[in-house]
């Protein structure tokens, strides 16, 4: 039987006893409705995973005990990272959402020139740190037991300066790109997979990825969604390296 999954970041190899914070608390009691003894898997986001029994039902928290030894999940053979466009919220959480679920090791987010304007004023930083809740319950749904880490940089110039990109494959998808994504494209060093927004990239930020050499391809014959083209970019991506 497939067990509930909570996180706790205090998991480590020593652990016995463990209280899990408010969320996953109130998820456990509240939603799920689990009973004193009930198994659930706990992992800590790094790769740390085991299964342990209710041990006490608080108002507020919830205790559990170690029911058998902590595992530790394998890291895949090549990382695969990820440049993606701030986009509206709703588009934005089912984008982080699925490219955790596909397994990407690393979110980095960028403000787009062609930013919409409905979020192009607001606090950017701050939808961002929200995005921690959204990646933990897909790592939960999924069995991920690795949470990627989440960097918001303020534009595509200074993403691809600060992120360190030796001996990394970087891939671009936007309309503007010639030719379809292949097999082909992949090699055998970190994957970087870079989006872009609903308009497309700007003239400036296409000349920035020609300026670093990046290979810009298609999805395919259809006009995708920005967040689509995201997800269905990590999809062949993670295909094409065998983790899927």
């Amino acid at each position: 039987m497939k067990l509930h999954r909570f996180y706790s970041k205090s998991l480590s190899e020593s652990s016995s006893d463990l209280e899990l914070d408010d969320l996953q608390s109130n998820h456990l009691t509240k939603v799920l409705r689990l009973k004193l003894d009930d198994q659930i898997e706990v992992f800590n986001g790094k790769g740390l995973f085991g299964s342990f029994k209710v041990k006490e039902l608080g108002r507020t928290n919830v205790k559990v005990s170690l029911n058998s030894k902590i595992n530790v999940s394998p890291r895949t053979l090549i990382k695969t990272s990820s440049l993606l466009p701030i986009l509206k919220k709703d588009s934005l959480a089912l984008m982080i959402q699925k490219t955790v679920e596909i397994g990407i090791d690393e979110i980095n987010l960028f403000r787009p020139k062609n930013i919409d304007q409905s979020i192009a004023k607001k606090d950017l930083q701050k939808i961002v740190n929200k995005l921690k809740d959204v990646a933990i319950s897909a790592c939960k749904q999924s069995g991920n037991n690795y949470l990627p880490k989440i960097r918001l940089f303020p534009n595509l110039e200074e993403a691809l300066i600060l992120k360190d990109m030796h001996n990394a494959n970087i891939i671009a998808f936007d309309f503007s790109g010639k030719g379809i994504f292949l097999p082909s494209d992949i090699a055998q060093s970190e994957q970087v997979i870079i989006s872009g927004p609903e308009s497309g990239f700007s003239a400036d930020e296409l000349e920035l990825l020609n300026s670093h050499n990046v290979n810009i391809r298609l999805l395919g014959k259809n006009i995708l969604r920005a967040e689509t083209a995201a997800i269905v970019g990590a999809t062949l991506v993670q295909n094409y390296l065998g983790e899927l």
